[in-house]
């Protein structure tokens, strides 16, 4: 068994569309980002592939730590729920941890984060390979 470390990747392109990533202009949830997302995804690959860009659909059989920041406006934090939702089903005892980055002035991926948010990731890093 491996691991895998999603850096704001969305998860399940069936649900992606239909979850609020953060707005930048109201501080709440917008839903353009996630779409625009799925929009690229199915005019590169097409409508009938999306499950091969879905881990939730497909499964991932390795340890898995979802990490998005809390001001992405493409990833909702929701995918992370997702995949563990997914991946529980098929094995209740599957290894997911989801981390929501707060917002800082360091560039990370689709938003900025703080220092100490990339010290807790890089401490979860660590959990996730310790079990190996």
């Amino acid at each position: 068994m491996g691991c895998v470390v999603d850096e704001a990747g969305p998860t399940d392109m069936a649900t992606l569309a239909n979850e609020r990533a953060f707005d930048p202009t109201t501080g709440g949830g917008q839903y353009e980002g996630p779409r625009w997302v799925l929009n690229q995804v199915v005019a590169a690959f097409g409508q009938e592939n999306l499950d091969w860009w879905s881990p939730a659909a497909l499964g991932v059989k390795a340890r898995v730590l979802f990490a998005v920041a809390t001001q992405d406006k493409f990833v909702p934090a929701a995918q992370g729920d997702d995949l563990l939702t997914e991946q529980r089903q098929r094995d209740p005892n599957a290894y997911v941890d989801r981390l929501t980055l707060d917002a800082g002035p360091i560039s990370w991926v689709h938003a900025s984060v703080s220092q100490a948010a990339l010290d807790a990731l890089a401490a979860r890093e660590e959990d996730l390979v310790r079990g190996l």
